[in-house]
């Protein structure tokens, strides 16, 4: 249960390599699964009040809006099935996981809240490109055409956790929401079922605390900000393209069946007309 930018992404990878198939990170999940990112959003609308309370439903949500309560069932739904590690996504829902889940084991890694602050601003709210004047006119206006709902999840979570809708105040409460999850987790987790970790500890404290091999290989270390900058950069094209797509699909369609029922109509009308002079 790290924060973004605190190592996430080398975490998600080292599970898999200690056998754990079923990872969740969102760095992993393709932007146009849109049941994936939907599941999770009705997830965020449910446990981060301050979307209920200043923000409205996004385009894709209003014909089936979330519960603004998330069940047991919901959580089995969208995570106890499917997956065993839950990665970056659990920043959002610490507290609702750790009591659906009491027994579950938790990993706790910290960064230096000041190095985690400027790469979080850097890499997330930066990185992410949410904030430029582009990016909220996509929002409103270009993303409703477009039938990705990763954008929207996103923005909706980073907004939701921060409780705040702009990069002003989102900065102003990161360092608070930063102390706020670690103390949450400290508080919640019963006893023996927590791993406090900083990355560069190496394999040990994690295989002893899972009780499982320390592997050959060395600890994954990945630095995902070169990812995330690039996913930011194709979410904002493919948002784009798929919304400029969608609006010009339905009336260029509708100019082909056009064309085509004139050129079969002034064919048949040229084949008639020699038919009567052969007549």
């Amino acid at each position: 249960m790290g924060l973004p930018r605190s190592g996430t992404y080398s975490v998600a990878h080292a599970m898999r390599m200690l056998g754990h198939e079923n990872v969740f990170h969102n760095l992993d999940v393709p932007l146009n699964s849109n049941e994936v990112w939907g599941s999770w959003f009705r997830a965020m609308w449910a446990c981060l009040p301050y979307l209920r309370e200043h923000m409205g439903l996004p385009y894709f949500a209003k014909k089936n809006p979330p519960p603004n309560v998330f069940t047991q069932a919901d959580w089995d739904n969208l995570v106890g099935r499917d997956y065993e590690v839950i990665a970056d996504m659990s920043v959002y829902f610490v507290a609702e996981l750790i009591e659906a889940y009491p027994n579950a084991q938790v990993i706790l890694w910290e960064r230096d809240i000041e190095k985690w602050y400027q790469s979080y601003d850097n890499g997330v709210l930066q990185g992410f490109d949410l904030h430029s004047p582009i990016a909220m006119f996509g929002r409103k206006y270009i993303a409703p055409f477009s039938g990705i709902y990763w954008h929207m999840t996103m923005w909706y979570g980073i907004a939701g956790w921060l409780r705040a809708k702009d990069i002003e105040g989102m900065r102003a409460s990161a360092r608070d929401r930063y102390r706020e999850h670690f103390e949450t987790v400290r508080k919640m987790v019963r006893p023996g079922k927590l791993l406090e970790y900083r990355l560069g500890d190496g394999w040990k404290p994690i295989c002893e605390f899972l009780d499982c091999p320390v592997p050959d290989e060395p600890f994954p270390h990945l630095n995902e900000i070169n990812v995330i900058k690039k996913m930011g950069r194709k979410m904002n094209t493919d948002v784009l393209y798929m919304a400029l797509w969608n609006i010009v699909k339905y009336p260029l369609l509708l100019g082909i069946g056009a064309l085509a029922i004139i050129w079969g109509y002034s064919h048949w009308v040229d084949g008639k007309s020699l038919f009567s002079l052969m007549s």
